[in-house]
């Protein structure tokens, strides 16, 4: 079955949604196409020139056709051919006034895609996840996703000379992001999966760690805490992680540490 299917407006295609998928998918064409057509065809068709949108709610089929002239809109506006949009809903979508999207363009004789522009979505006060210009969106399926994507619906973005990454330390400071994945299902969808590897040193004066606070009437607040750093400070050793970015209203950002077997939030 394929991925996209039409909806009642024309130039808007649904996303298949399975259990345990998180939010909406939908692809925005500049005029009618066909009944339907797959992940692979909305990223590297030039026939289709699709725009894709993750949403974190569906659209309301009473809003169909103002979503998609809000797409369409936008890509007026920016002068891109079309776009990866975030965006919450369809109704906030109408009211934002700086839209979180990367262009995308063709290159190698229409044969290859890549960004045609930056993305710099905010993440927490002073800190950016960035999606630079320039760097390569392949469709599915992917050959090296972490364990819990699906490969056969998930994008990689990757870049030979161009890297993802924060925009301010300590994160800026982590080894190169050139890989990245896009996964289009699941609970992670439309969030950007990758794999980071940070100094031990990053973490500690990142004030990473666990905190603990429990009643002590003896003590002179009434209660006992305890802090226990993530990882002891090294300048030399690093620590690995797969993480998920978050672009606003889009999953929190989240790392995991396989060697020690649990979760940071942050």
């Amino acid at each position: 079955m394929p991925f996209f299917t039409q909806a009642r407006v024309a130039q808007l295609y649904l996303g298949t949604d399975l259990a345990g998928d998180q939010g909406q998918v939908v692809a925005v064409l500049p005029q009618a196409g066909p009944a339907s057509f797959e992940i692979a065809d909305a990223i590297k068709s030039t026939a289709l020139n699709a725009s894709i949108v993750f949403l974190q709610q569906p659209v309301d089929p009473t809003m169909q056709q103002g979503f998609v002239d809000n797409v369409l809109n936008l890509l007026t506006k920016t002068g891109a051919a079309r776009v990866l949009l975030w965006t919450p809903d369809a109704a906030s979508f109408a009211a934002t006034a700086q839209p979180i999207y990367v262009a995308l363009r063709w290159v190698q004789s229409n044969t290859a895609v890549v960004t045609g522009s930056q993305l710099t979505a905010p993440i927490a006060p002073n800190l950016n996840f960035i999606i630079p210009t320039n760097i390569g969106l392949t469709a599915p399926p992917s050959s090296d996703v972490p364990p819990n994507l699906n490969a056969a619906t998930t994008a990689t973005f990757y870049g030979n000379n161009v890297s993802l990454g924060f925009s301010s330390p300590p994160l800026a400071n982590i080894g190169q992001i050139l890989e990245g994945w896009l996964p289009f299902s699941g609970m992670n969808r439309g969030c950007i999966v990758f794999d980071a590897f940070i100094t031990q040193q990053i973490l500690d004066s990142a004030n990473w760690g666990f905190q603990f606070r429990f009643p002590s009437p003896g003590s002179a607040i009434g209660d006992a805490v305890l802090s226990a750093p993530l990882a002891a400070p090294s300048a030399t050793r690093s620590t690995g992680s797969t993480s998920r970015s978050a672009v606003p209203n889009m999953p929190t950002c989240s790392g995991r540490r396989p060697d020690l077997a649990t979760n940071i939030n942050s």
